[in-house]
C-alpha cells in the first residue's frame, strides 16, 4: 500500500509539471503561428525546443529542426548556430551525451566560423554541462573557463552566475573546497547584482555545504541563516526545510546539541504528506541518528518508527539500508536481540543488493569500454590497411611515398601504443577501486559477523562462554579494523603501523570499559608500514596480549596504568614488544599455559617465524622477534 501511494504521489507531481507546461508550450506555439517575422518565429522555436526537450524528444527534435530550417533560409548564421544547439539539447535530456556533444561541438564550430560570439560561447559551456554530467570534471571545467572568456567579454552577467556555480559543483566534487567557495562567492555577488533571488537562494545554499567541507562551521552557519531568511520571504518551503537541516548538521558539528535539536524538530513539524520522499527520509533519518547518539533511545525510536512508515526499498535502496542499520543498534542498546537481529538481517541483504547493483553496472560499463576499444582498435587496424593499399598502388615518386609510408605507420604505432598505455593505466585504475571495494565488503562483512556474535553474547546466560564470544567478536574486530584501513587509504599494499594499532587500542578500551584517565596508552611504530599478511597474523597476536593485560594487569586501585607497543627493525628482524606496568605474571606458567589464546598467540608467531620472550620488569612484557615478515616502503 505504501509503494502504491509513493508512486501515485511521484505521478501526481509529474503530471502537474507536465500541465504546467504544457500550458506554456499552448502559449508559445499561438504566438509562433501569429508571428509575422520568421527570425522572431525561430526564436520562439527554440523555447519550444526547450520545453519539450524534458518530456518528449521527438517533438523537441522537430522544433530544433524548424529553427535550422529558418536559418539556412533566412542565410542567417546566429539562428544556424541556434538551431544546432537545439538539436544538442534534444539529445541532452534524453541523456544520449555522445551525440549532444556532437551538435553542441558542430554548433561551437559553426559560432566561430562566422564571428558569433555568444553562440559560440552558449555552445561551449553546454559542451560544458554535458562532460559534468558523464563525470568528465576536468574536461568539464576546460570547457567553462573557455565560455568564461567569452561571457566576460560580452558582460552576460546572467550567464556567469550560471557558470560560476557550475564551476563550484565541479571543484566540490573534485575535493578543491577553497577554490569551490571562491567560484560560488563570484556566483552569489553577480546573482545580487542581478536580483535573482531563486539564484541567490540556490548559491548561498551551496556556499553554506563548502564551509563544512571545510570544517568552518561557524561560516556556514551564517551562509544558511542567510538562505533561511530568503527561502521564508520567497514562501519556497521545500528550501526553507533543507536549511533546517543545514543549521541542524552545522550546530551538531560545533557540538552545540540544544541548537542542533530545535531545527532538527523544527524541520520534522514541517514534513507532511506531500513532502518529497527524499527530504522525509533524510530529516527523520537525521533525527534517529542525533538521539541514538545523544543516548535517548525513546526518541530516536520514534523517529525509526516514523521513518519505517516511509522507506521503500525499491526507491531508494540505500536509504532503507541506512534505516535498518540504524534500527539494528537502537534496538540492540534496548535489549531487543530479535527486533535487531531482524533489521540486521534486512540490513546485510540491502547492503549485498547495493553492492550487486554496483558491481553489475561496473561490468556492464567495462564491457560496454571493452567493445568500444575493440571497435576502435580494428578501425584504428582496417584505416592502416588502407593507407598502405593506397600508397602501394602508387608508382611515382617511390622515394617520397616511402617516407609517407613509414612516418603513417610510425604514426599509427605510436598512437596505438600510447593508446594502449592509457587503457592499461585506466584498467590499473579500475583493479585499485575494485580492490578497495573488496576490502570495503570483507570489512562490512566482519563487522556484521562482529555484531552477530555480540547479539549472541548478549542473549547467553553461561558467564563463561559469554565471555568467550565476546572475545571472539574482539578478534574478528582486529581484522575488519585492518580492512577498513585498506579500504579508506589509496595504498591498498599495506597498513600504517601507528594508526592501526592506536585505533585497535581504542576499540578495546571500549569494548572492556576501561577508564582512559585510570590507564594511558602509546605505540612507537617507527614510521613502519606492514604488508597485509603481516598485519593480520601480528594484529591477532597483539590483541590477544592486550586482552590478557586488560583482564590480567591492573586492579581497580591503580590510577597510572599504562600500556605500550613498540616496533622497530633490528638486524633484519622485526621486534615487535607489547608491555605493561602491572602486576607482572609468571613467565614460566604463560609459557606453559593451555588457554586457547596462548594457543594462538604460538601458531601464529610460527606462522611469522617469530621467538617469544616473556620479561618481567615494572610489570610485563611479552616481546616477539620476527624473521618472516614483510614491510612496506
Amino acid at each position: 500500500m505504501r509503494n502504491l501511494l509513493a508512486s501515485l504521489i511521484i505521478i501526481f507531481g509529474f503530471f502537474t509539471a507536465y500541465s504546467q507546461n504544457l500550458q506554456l508550450i499552448r502559449s508559445l506555439t499561438d504566438s509562433a503561428d501569429q508571428v509575422a517575422d520568421d527570425s522572431l518565429r525561430a526564436c520562439i522555436y527554440s523555447d519550444l525546443n526547450y520545453q519539450w526537450a524534458e518530456y518528449n524528444f521527438d517533438s523537441a527534435w522537430h522544433y530544433a529542426n524548424r529553427v535550422l530550417d529558418i536559418g539556412k533560409q533566412l542565410d542567417d548564421p546566429v539562428l544556424i548556430g541556434k538551431g544546432l544547439r537545439a538539436q544538442g539539447l534534444a539529445f541532452d535530456y534524453q541523456n544520449n551525451f555522445d551525440s549532444a556533444i556532437y551538435f553542441y561541438q558542430k554548433a561551437a564550430d559553426h559560432s566561430f566560423k562566422y564571428g558569433d560570439p555568444l553562440g559560440a560561447a552558449n555552445a561551449v559551456f553546454n559542451l560544458g554541462v554535458v562532460h559534468s554530467f558523464k563525470g568528465e570534471l576536468e574536461k568539464a571545467l576546460e570547457k567553462y573557463k573557455e565560455a568564461a572568456i567569452t561571457y566576460e567579454a560580452l558582460e552576460d552577467l546572467r550567464m556567469l552566475g550560471i557558470l560560476h556555480n557550475n564551476m563550484g559543483i565541479i571543484y566540490r566534487k573534485t575535493e578543491k573546497y577553497e577554490l569551490a567557495k571562491q567560484s560560488y562567492k563570484k556566483s552569489l555577488a553577480i546573482k545580487q547584482i542581478r536580483e535573482d533571488k531563486n539564484g541567490t537562494l540556490n548559491t548561498l545554499t551551496n556556499i553554506s555545504a563548502v564551509c563544512r567541507f571545510l570544517n568552518q562551521y561557524d561560516s556556514s552557519i551564517h551562509y544558511s541563516n542567510k538562505a533561511l531568511v530568503l527561502a521564508s520571504e520567497m514562501q519556497n518551503a521545500t528550501a526553507y526545510l533543507h536549511e533546517l537541516i543545514n543549521l541542524a548538521i552545522a550546530h551538531e558539528a560545533l557540538d552545540n546539541r540544544n541548537a542542533a535539536a530545535k531545527y532538527y524538530e523544527e524541520a520534522a513539524a514541517l514534513l507532511h504528506e506531500d513532502s518529497p520522499y527524499d527530504t522525509k527520509a533524510q530529516v527523520l533519518n537525521a533525527l534517529a541518528l542525533f538521539y541514538y547518539e545523544q543516548n535517548d533511545l525513546g526518541q530516536s525510536l520514534k523517529y525509526l518508527n516514523q521513518m519505517g512508515e516511509v522507506v521503500n526499498e525499491e526507491v531508494k535502496p540505500d536509504i532503507a539500508y541506512e534505516y535498518n542499520n540504524l534500527a539494528a543498534s537502537v534496538h540492540e542498546k534496548l535489549g531487543n536481540s530479535n527486533q535487531a537481529l531482524a533489521h540486521l538481517k534486512k540490513a546485510v541483504q540491502q547492503k549485498e543488493q547495493l553492492w550487486d547493483n554496483e558491481v553489475l553496472s561496473k561490468t556492464t560499463e567495462l564491457e560496454q569500454l571493452y567493445e568500444k576499444e575493440k571497435r576502435e582498435t580494428e578501425i584504428s587496424k582496417l584505416h592502416a590497411e588502407t593507407q598502405l593499399q593506397t600508397l602501394a598502388l602508387s608508382k611515382k615518386d617511390q622515394q617520397r611515398n616511402g617516407l609517407i609510408v613509414f612516418a603513417i605507420l610510425l604514426a599509427i604505432v605510436a598512437g596505438l601504443a600510447f593508446f594502449m598505455f592509457r587503457q592499461k593505466r585506466k584498467s590499473l585504475s579500475e583493479k585499485e577501486m575494485l580492490i578497495q571495494e573488496i576490502h570495503h565488503r570483507v570489512k562490512n562483512n566482519l563487522q556484521v559477523i562482529s555484531s552477530l556474535l555480540k547479539l549472541q553474547a548478549g542473549n547467553l546466560e553461561d558467564e563463561a562462554a559469554q565471555k568467550a564470544v565476546r572475545e571472539g567478536e574482539n578478534r574478528v574486530k582486529a581484522m575488519a579494523l585492518i580492512h577498513q584501513r585498506l579500504y579508506g587509504t589509496t595504498d591498498l599494499k599495506g597498513v600504517d603501523a601507528q594508526d592501526y594499532f592506536e585505533n585497535l587500542l581504542s576499540e578495546l578500551f571500549y569494548s572492556f570499559g576501561v577508564n582512559e584517565e585510570l590507564i594511558d596508552y602509546q605505540v612507537h611504530s617507527s614510521g613502519i608500514k606492514l604488508d597485509i599478511d603481516t598485519v593480520i597474523p601480528l594484529g591477532l597476536i597483539v590483541n590477544e596480549l592486550i586482552t590478557n593485560t586488560l583482564k590480567y594487569a591492573f586492579d581497580q586501585t591503580k590510577r597510572d596504568g599504562k600500556i605500550t607497543i613498540s616496533l622497530f627493525e633490528e638486524n633484519n628482524q622485526l621486534v615487535v614488544s607489547v608491555a605493561d606496568n602491572g602486576k607482572g605474571v609468571d613467565e614460566s606458567m604463560l609459557s606453559s599455559s593451555d588457554s586457547f589464546g596462548w594457543k594462538m598467540i604460538k601458531s601464529l608467531s610460527r606462522k611469522l617465524e617469530a621467538e617469544i620472550r616473556i620479561l618481567n620488569e615494572e610489570g610485563t612484557c611479552v616481546q616477539l622477534t620476527l624473521s618472516q615478515y614483510k614491510l612496506v616502503a
